[in-house]
């Protein structure tokens, strides 16, 4: 596989500034009673990482309250029928949701939703736990503790994507050993989605993710060294969370994040918000752009496919045979194919025809994909975020990628923040293909 480095920009460029808006606060969500607290959506299944010794549960929390956007009607999907007539209404459809998050970002749509929403997080719990000290990404040290991971993947992508990466990774000989790994989806998406069915709107603010982190992060995610956990995670103490922002973990855990694309993004703004928390990130080709950079014609064909994505399969066996054949999924590694059609699919209603469908609508797929505003305003504070936490990019390196937004503007992006900071492309890696070819190398 060959790789290679972006170079520090030799000109540095003083770009516009977007007037970077800070995160809403996180207020506690209504008191629920434990009969009203839902249950886990997805029975259980056992995880590829249990021959490394490591036990997967499931778990749920509230996401951050109240939302920073108000609660709007979801555009309406495009039908069945025609292909040339379902493309006409998805472009309708889309002009609606592009229009709708203009209005929000312009401020003419105001206000807060009070709805409380669910997310559900995967927990891998090593057996036998060890504390340790090790060489992380970049050649640094990570300091003496114990090792957390945590995985957020890009949009559409249930948490269990990051499995077959995940063994691939802990299977290394000179692997640090890492306590537990905890693996996110937002609230759209895979387990989350069927939490929150019924009650997503058409508006949804890419900061929210990063409030939803965070709000994980300071007020849920227990202390270290804890075997069992309950379905619903409690609401720590007042005085964890505060001391927790002031000074980081207290119980000696060493946190690393994996993001990949918005969750590459959300992830690198919850660190600038709350740095005490994060030791390292590894950003996998984020969403984060110059202003301007993010040029419209990327964003709606990413828009525009979402919403003539086929959600629906006879079975799951046909749902692999479709999608290992498309052009966007074709080049996955199979075992993650595999686990996005196993963990991103669940059993159709009667009433919806039977078979499969995927976990995350596509309208919902849609409506993230209208999201700019935060890319600019994340690339403009990277310059700000802590430079002790530890900073790596991994970036795609194909003919693609690099007309899309390559040379000295990418060198921009992956030198948003001089110092503790480095980077890799990989030349045949596309953004979806980083997934498979580049960190299933677990080389970066």
């Amino acid at each position: 596989m060959t790789t290679f480095s972006y170079p520090k920009p030799l000109t540095p460029v003083q770009w516009p500034s977007v007037n970077p808006r800070p995160l809403a606060p996180i207020l506690p969500p209504p008191s629920q009673k434990s009969s009203h607290l839902p249950p886990l959506p997805s029975p259980p299944r056992p995880s590829s990482l249990e021959p490394l010794g490591y036990t997967l549960t499931t778990h749920i929390v509230p996401a951050a309250y109240p939302r920073s956007t108000p609660h709007v009607p979801v555009p309406d999907a495009p039908p069945n029928g025609t292909k040339q007539a379902r493309k006409r209404h998805a472009l309708s459809t889309m002009k609606e949701i592009l229009d709708l998050k203009a209005r929000s970002v312009s401020g003419d749509i105001e206000g807060e939703s009070q709805e409380v929403y669910w997310i559900c997080v995967n927990r891998y719990v090593r057996n036998s736990a060890t504390k340790t000290s090790s060489t992380v990404w970049g050649g640094g040290r990570c300091r003496e503790g114990v090792v957390t991971l945590f995985c957020a993947p890009a949009i559409g992508f249930p948490k269990e994507v990051w499995e077959p990466t995940l063994v691939h990774l802990l299977s290394l000989p000179q692997t640090y050993e890492v306590e537990e790994i905890w693996t996110w989806e937002s609230i759209q998406t895979g387990d989350s989605a069927l939490l929150n069915i019924g009650r997503l709107g058409g508006l949804y603010d890419w900061r929210d993710n990063a409030r939803d982190i965070l709000n994980f992060l300071l007020h849920y995610l227990p202390p270290s060294g804890l075997t069992k956990l309950p379905t619903h995670l409690p609401l720590l103490p007042l005085s964890i969370s505060e001391k927790r922002k002031s000074s980081g973990f207290g119980d000696g855990r060493v946190l690393m994040v994996v993001g990949h694309s918005f969750g590459a993004c959300t992830t690198a703004l919850a660190a600038h918000t709350h740095p005490r928390l994060f030791s390292s990130l590894l950003l996998v080709d984020p969403v984060v752009f110059p202003v301007g950079r993010y040029h419209d014609k990327f964003r709606d064909a990413y828009l525009l496919g979402a919403l003539m994505r086929k959600e629906r399969w006879g079975s799951r066996e046909d749902a692999y045979n479709h999608l290992k054949k498309s052009l966007v999924c074709g080049c996955w590694d199979k075992e993650v194919l595999k686990v996005y059609v196993e963990c991103g699919m669940t059993e159709a209603g009667e009433g919806e025809g039977g078979g499969v469908r995927l976990k995350t609508s596509a309208i919902q797929e849609a409506v993230m994909f209208s999201e700019t505003q935060v890319s600019y305003e994340l690339f403009e504070l990277m310059k700000d975020l802590d430079e002790n936490i530890e900073l790596r990019w991994v970036m795609p390196g194909n003919a693609y990628s690099q007309t899309w937004l390559g040379g000295p503007e990418m060198s921009h992006r992956v030198w948003s923040r001089l110092s503790n900071a480095s980077n890799v492309a990989i030349s045949s890696a596309g953004h979806l293909a980083c997934i498979s070819s580049c960190l299933l190398s677990a080389n970066c």
